[in-house]
C-alpha cells in the first residue's frame, strides 16, 4: 500500500511564480526561462528559483511579475529564435474556427 501526501511547508506572499514547464536547465545546470522579447525573438533569462509547488515554481530573481514568459513550446528553442506570440484569445479563436470547418 502506498500513500501520496502533499504538505505545505512554506508560503510566500506576492511571489512571482511560473509553471514548472517554463523552467529549464542549461548545459552547466543553471536554471533559465524563455521570455518573448518585444522584437519577436526568444530571450533566455537566467533565474534563481525558490519554492517548488504543485506545478509551479517561485522565481526569486531574474524576472518580474508581468514579464512575458513563454510557458509552452519553448523546449529546444534556440536563444534569439524568431517567435510568433499567440494570446489565449487568439488560440481560442483558432480552435473555434477549426470546429466551424468540420
Amino acid at each position: 500500500m502506498t500513500v501520496s501526501v502533499l504538505i505545505t511547508a512554506q508560503t510566500v506572499k506576492d511571489a512571482v511564480v511560473v509553471p514548472d514547464s517554463a523552467v529549464f536547465k542549461n548545459s552547466e545546470g543553471a536554471d533559465y526561462i524563455v521570455l518573448a522579447g518585444i522584437d519577436n525573438h526568444a530571450e533566455f533569462m537566467p533565474v534563481q528559483i525558490g519554492i517548488r509547488g504543485k506545478g509551479q515554481i517561485q522565481i526569486v530573481n531574474g524576472v518580474m511579475a508581468g514579464d512575458p514568459v513563454i510557458t509552452s513550446g519553448a523546449y529546444g528553442l534556440p536563444d534569439k529564435a524568431l517567435i510568433q506570440v499567440e494570446s489565449e484569445k487568439d488560440d481560442a479563436a483558432g480552435k473555434n474556427q477549426e470546429k466551424d470547418k468540420d
